[in-house]
């Protein structure tokens, strides 16, 4: 008598020479589980024999169903571009996704906070090991970091959910820059008179600056005019000062000094 598996080919999986009516025999065999085999896997015994006396063979077939221990997995990636861009410019991203388990996902859809709920990339189904790849765009925010997380769902030819985001920040150009006018009095002021000068001060670049200070260089050096104060991009402030004005031409001088993360601005203004 002889047992075959069809996941096994023609190897007999077990042989015995005879069994005598209504007796029987235990075998044990086992074959190799395919790659991505799904939830189960179903295979097939054939027994045969023949009639010890005529010769005729017999055969009967026996059919089970295994299931199959699975792994889903997905794993996402997200890179930022080569050049930094600045502030409110589009930052063009890119990423991939990649089927980290040992069974088909189907149902694959990439998200990212920074666009809502607008899917990114979608794919119908990613085998065991292959990938899919994704680019996408935002405005730059104004002020803050350009942090984003980008999020991929899927779910395994058995229904299991799986799930994986992938968070990186990029680089944003600032630009640092500051502007200050002063503006004399209209009329002249005689000497010994308090003369009243005005002026302002604004942020021309593209970050927030903080510990922003207006000084003067009359009566005394660095006398403070304004300050500290805090100003956005595009944002203006104005500023009074005054001394005792002495006799002859007195040119005064007017530094604004800007401290924040990018360092030291200083813009040095004069007038007479």
């Amino acid at each position: 008598m002889v047992v075959t598996n069809d996941r096994t080919g023609a190897t007999p999986v077990f042989t015995v020479a005879t069994l005598v009516p209504g007796a029987s025999a235990d075998f044990t065999g086992g074959y190799t589980v395919p790659a991505n085999s799904g939830c189960a896997i179903t295979s097939t015994l054939t027994g045969s024999g023949a009639d010890r006396c005529t010769g005729l063979r017999v055969t009967a077939s026996a059919s089970s169903t295994c299931p199959l221990l699975t792994s889903p997995a997905i794993e996402v990636t997200q890179t930022c571009p080569l050049t930094p861009v600045a502030q409110g410019g589009i930052l063009t991203y890119s990423g991939s996704v990649r089927n980290a388990g040992n069974i088909t996902l189907t149902n694959i859809v990439v998200t990212h906070d920074r666009s809502g709920a607008t899917p990114i990339l979608t794919v119908a189904s990613l085998a065991p090991g292959a990938s899919a790849h994704f680019t996408g765009s935002y405005s730059a925010p104004a002020s803050g970091d350009a942090t984003s997380t980008s999020s991929v769902s899927a779910t395994s030819l058995c229904g299991v959910a799986v799930i994986n985001t992938a968070s990186l920040t990029c680089a944003i150009v600032t630009l640092s820059g500051i502007a200050v006018t002063k503006l004399c009095p209209p009329l002249p002021v005689a000497p010994g008179g308090t003369l009243v000068f005005t002026g302002t001060v604004t942020n021309t670049g593209n970050v927030t600056l903080t510990n922003v200070f207006v000084v003067n260089s009359q009566p005394a050096p660095n006398t403070p005019v304004l300050g500290p104060i805090t100003l956005a991009p595009g944002a203006g402030t104005s500023f009074t000062g005054s001394y005792l004005a002495t006799g002859g031409s007195n040119p005064t001088t007017n530094s604004t000094i800007v401290t924040n993360s990018s360092g030291t601005i200083r813009r040095t203004l004069s007038a007479s």
